[in-house]
């Protein structure tokens, strides 16, 4: 029975080795939320985008989507600015992003609660922008 476990943990740790994110994975997710960063500031001053799931938390494996959000510090807003509606910023961004020769637009989720656009960047990280 020994034996037997030690064979299943062994397995288990070479399994999880192979599945674990690369510093080549972090390297390009990094590139990917340095351009993506610089792309939508084209929207404008304040803009932002933040990582969330399990690049950000350690939690993802190799050839897990990256899941990022645009967003707007609440204090960047000024008095009486008219905040664009989320269509009207997914139109913006997909446009902006298609510019791109680095990222590729795969999909627009127009219908769901928060709109985002799936995105593939340098041909192979998976990009979610909500």
């Amino acid at each position: 029975p020994g034996i037997i476990w030690a064979r299943v943990e062994q397995g288990l740790d070479q399994a999880l080795a192979e599945a674990a994110v690369s510093s080549d994975d972090i390297a390009v997710v990094t590139k990917c939320v340095d351009e993506l960063a610089s792309v939508l500031s084209l929207l404008g001053s304040g803009w932002r985008v933040k990582v969330f799931g399990g690049m950000s938390n350690g939690f993802a494996w190799r050839g897990s989507a990256l899941h990022t959000i645009c967003c707007k510090d609440a204090t960047s807003w000024k008095r009486g600015e008219p905040r664009p509606s989320l269509h009207t910023l997914l139109d913006t961004a997909s446009t902006l992003l298609t510019a791109n020769s680095n990222f590729d637009v795969v999909e627009e989720v127009r219908q769901a609660r928060l709109p985002s656009v799936r995105l593939r960047f340098a041909r192979s990280l998976e990009v979610d922008l909500c």
